[in-house]
C-alpha cells in the first residue's frame, strides 16, 4: 500500500485516526471475507471494510477524480482501490493485531457459520435452532447462526426448501432442514 486518501471523517463510524500510517508502506498478507466484511490482512492488524447497502469498490487507474458518493481510496501499487457509498452506511475500521485475533473483534466474534463451508451442516442448523421460537426467515436474517443469508436469499431458499418462511425455527425437523442447506447454498452458488 502506498496511501490512503479520506474524504470526509468517516461513513456510518469515523475513519480511525492515523489509518495512512497503519497501512502505507506495509504490505497486504492476505484478503478474506467474514459475512459481509471485507478483510484486508496486514503482519501488524486488519483493515475492515463494509460496503453497507449500497456501497461498492473499484480498481482504477490514478488520476480518475473523486465522484460525490467517493469516499475512500487505498492506492495500491500504481492503481486506485475506491470505494463508493452513496447512503454511507459503510465502515472502514481496524483491528490492530496487538488487540488479539481478528476473530474476536466486536463486529466479528457474534456472527454465525459461513453457508458455503462445511462446518454449516442441517444438523448444526437444527442444534442451533432448538430454542428458537422466532420465524425461520428471522432466524436466518439474524446473522448469529448463518452469515450472507439476506432476505431475498432467504426467501428464495425457504421457497426452494418448500418451508414456510413464518415456520417456527424450533418446529422445523432435521430433514425439512438438509433440504433448507442445500437450497441456501444452490441460491447462493447462484
Amino acid at each position: 500500500m502506498t496511501g490512503v486518501v479520506l474524504r470526509h471523517s468517516g461513513l456510518r463510524w469515523l475513519f480511525p485516526v492515523g489509518l495512512e500510517a497503519l497501512v502505507a508502506g506495509h504490505t497486504v498478507r492476505s484478503t478474506g471475507r467474514r459475512g459481509k466484511y471485507l478483510l484486508i490482512n496486514f503482519d501488524h492488524g486488519t483493515l475492515i471494510v463494509h460496503l453497507g447497502m449500497s456501497g461498492h469498490l473499484r480498481i482504477l487507474p490514478p488520476g480518475i477524480a473523486a465522484q460525490k458518493h467517493d469516499h475512500f481510496d487505498l492506492l495500491v501499487g500504481g492503481q486506485v482501490m475506491r470505494m463508493t457509498d452513496p447512503r454511507r452506511f459503510g465502515a472502514i475500521l481496524w483491528h490492530d493485531l496487538a488487540d488479539g485475533a481478528i476473530e474476536e473483534h466486536m463486529l466479528l466474534r457474534g456472527l454465525g457459520l459461513e453457508p458455503l463451508e462445511d462446518r454449516f451442516s442441517a444438523l448444526e442448523l437444527w442444534r442451533q435452532t432448538r430454542t428458537r421460537s422466532a420465524p425461520i426467515k428471522q432466524v436466518l436474517l439474524a446473522g448469529d447462526i448463518v452469515v450472507g443469508v439476506g432476505n431475498i436469499y432467504a426467501s428464495e431458499s425457504l421457497f426452494k426448501a418448500r418451508i414456510n418462511p413464518r415456520t417456527p425455527a424450533r418446529r422445523i425437523s432435521l430433514a425439512r432442514l438438509e433440504r433448507l442447506v442445500i437450497a441456501i447454498r444452490e441460491t447462493l452458488a447462484g
